[in-house]
């Protein structure tokens, strides 16, 4: 048997012209047990198709029926992903449609407290407005009174003063026109 060295990967002939190829740390014991250990896990899953059968068989989907109907699984399965997919958007609508509700409520509640709160400010600046024109109506009173009052006061004082100097002027006239002033006087 002529062999030459392998390396990873590498074939190895021998005299019969059969090749077997060499997998470093692989022998062939450990092959044999990998694919008993393949074949387990397939009877496995075989079992598992069988269980996932009857359970469809006893949902009412006969696998066989379905098939003949819908035609390859692929095609059962993308239906039923368009079904989810359906019913997904048919969910998300409706919680879009609450969303918007929700929001105008939200927003409803908000313009009636606007409106509220703008009436308040309305009517409260009404009310500071009266104030401010009662106020000033009081002051205007009170100056006019207070004007009128000092006009008065001006208005006897001149009166006074346009006395006294008449007076004062009457005794220099009859001086100069040499009449008396009090027919008792020297």
């Amino acid at each position: 048997m002529t062999t030459e060295h392998a390396q990873s990967g590498q074939t190895v002939a021998d005299a019969g012209g059969l090749v077997q190829t060499i997998t470093p740390g692989h022998d062939q014991r450990g092959v044999e047990d990998r694919i008993a250990e393949l074949q387990t896990r397939i009877s496995a899953l075989e079992a598992e198709l069988e269980d996932a059968r009857g359970a469809l068989r006893a949902a009412g989907d006969d696998p066989a029926t379905t098939q003949a109907q819908g035609g390859p699984g692929h095609e059962r399965i993308s239906r039923r992903m368009l079904q989810v997919l359906q019913l997904a958007d048919e969910e998300a609508q409706q919680e879009r449609e609450e969303a918007a509700l929700s929001a105008a409520a939200v927003l409803e509640a908000a313009r009636a407290e606007a409106r509220r709160l703008l009436e308040a400010a309305e009517a409260t600046a009404e009310e500071l407005l009266r104030a401010a024109m009662l106020r000033c109506e009081e002051e205007l009173g009170a100056a006019r009174t207070e004007a009128s009052r000092l006009l008065k006061s001006a208005r006897e004082q001149a009166g006074r003063q346009a006395h006294a100097d008449h007076d004062a002027e009457q005794p220099d006239r009859d001086r100069a026109s040499g009449v008396r002033a009090h027919p008792n006087s020297p």
